[in-house]
């Protein structure tokens, strides 16, 4: 008997940006169906992998949200400036990464519903600069 789809191991998957750089990310589908429920794009704050997320995260897709989450350039299991945890040159990196994700994944013909945003601490900084 295959394991249920909450229980399989979860695989690391990476979107490679135009300077090279490796965003982690991950994806999970809802638990529960739903034609109404938007998608959930969780950014996290600075120094937080996406690994602090799973509670919310088996929480959203309990209640039918499917959720999209990456770790920023520099932190979680994203690439980063060697010896330079968490370091970043210019936010404007950070919303060009992000633009990269949202072109790549969820402005997309693949994904049909609407996007929520939910940002902690910084990922709710550079989620807001970007929606501006």
């Amino acid at each position: 008997m295959a394991p249920s789809p909450e229980k399989q191991r979860v695989i690391d998957k990476y979107l490679k940006t135009p300077d090279g750089a490796l965003l982690r990310y991950r994806h999970w589908k809802p638990l529960t169906t739903s034609d109404i429920k938007p998608t959930v794009l969780i950014l996290p704050g600075r120094a937080t992998s996406l690994e602090k997320f799973e509670n919310v995260i088996a929480t959203l897709r309990e209640r039918g949200y499917g959720v999209w989450i990456f770790d920023w350039r520099g932190q979680g299991l994203s690439t980063r400036e060697a010896g330079k945890r968490g370091y970043i040159k210019d936010y404007q990196i950070y919303l060009d990464d992000l633009d990269l994700f949202i072109r790549t994944f969820l402005k997309t013909d693949y994904l049909k519903r609407p996007v929520m945003v939910l940002g902690q601490s910084m990922g709710a900084h550079v989620g807001l600069r970007y929606m501006s």
